[in-house]
């Protein structure tokens, strides 16, 4: 991702510069991952030649099955097997480390009738901490924690 901002900024990276001796001063110094997750989108690759900022060095193009369920929220949708790979992919790129996920929720329609009989939540937490699990017992992943965000922003 440097050489990526560095090639949309100039040559010169926007990012932090670490020396070596920092890298290897920091480098496996964590004790755990901590990751708040939501919902998944799907990427392809398009490079982008808009101004310099933030989305425009991501060289992406994000989009969502239309299949999937919405949430309240016009960026969420429902994709519960994007915890699982993402925790997949964690492992793969940070190796065995115990990872705490600190949020995991969504906003609702602001419908105060299903108040009452939240089975659409109830669903959307079913599905997620099943593929969780599914990461755990089928993947060997270390989730140590998960913490459930059920309330309305």
């Amino acid at each position: 991702m440097k050489s990526q901002v560095a090639n949309k900024s100039s040559g010169i990276s926007r990012l932090p510069f670490f020396t070596e001796t920092e890298k290897k001063r920091i480098n496996g110094t964590f004790d755990f991952f901590g990751l708040n997750f939501y919902t998944a989108k799907i990427v392809k690759h398009v490079p982008n030649t808009g101004p310099t900022d933030y989305t425009n060095d991501q060289d992406v193009e994000f989009s969502v099955d239309p299949k999937w369920a919405r949430s309240g929220a016009s960026w969420l949708y429902v994709v519960p097997y994007g915890l699982r790979y993402l925790l997949n992919w964690l492992k793969a790129e940070y190796g065995e480390v115990d990872i705490y996920i600190t949020e995991n929720g969504m906003s609702d329609r602001n419908d105060s009738s299903v108040a009452k009989d939240d089975d659409w939540r109830i669903s959307y937490f079913q599905e997620y901490i099943n593929n969780m699990l599914k990461a755990i017992k089928l993947d060997n992943i270390s989730v140590k924690g998960y913490a459930a965000w059920s309330f309305e922003f």
